[in-house]
């Protein structure tokens, strides 16, 4: 498996995990957003994926292009409130990249 394709699985399996650990305990990795939203909202972002990944649709991995290259931003400048438990400040920024990252993944079949 080449590496566009692990980034790829990895994030949709981070997903679902993500996901299914808000909706069961209650410990959210976003602060301003309901647990219930957040975590549906992870398990949601992971079916798109994988289907815009195995059904090789443009056009879905075309909008989530379009989505992550949005979501980078408000990441790395803090717009997105990302919870990090350890205390360290510098969570955006490795969020931000790690969608570019999935951007740049999804972008190359498009």
């Amino acid at each position: 498996m080449n590496s566009k394709k692990a980034l790829i699985y990895t994030t949709i399996i981070s997903y679902i995990m993500a996901g299914l650990y808000v909706l069961v305990t209650g410990v959210q990795f976003q602060a301003g957003i309901h647990k219930l939203l957040e975590g549906t909202m992870y398990i949601v972002l992971a079916g798109n994926i994988l289907v815009a990944e195995y059904y090789e649709n443009k056009r879905l991995k075309t909008i989530l292009v379009c989505l992550f290259g949005l979501l980078a931003p408000f990441s790395f400048s803090g717009l997105q409130k990302w919870i990090n438990y350890s205390g360290t400040t510098s969570l955006g920024p490795f969020m931000a990249l790690w969608d570019i990252a999935m951007a740049i993944a999804l972008l190359e079949d498009v």
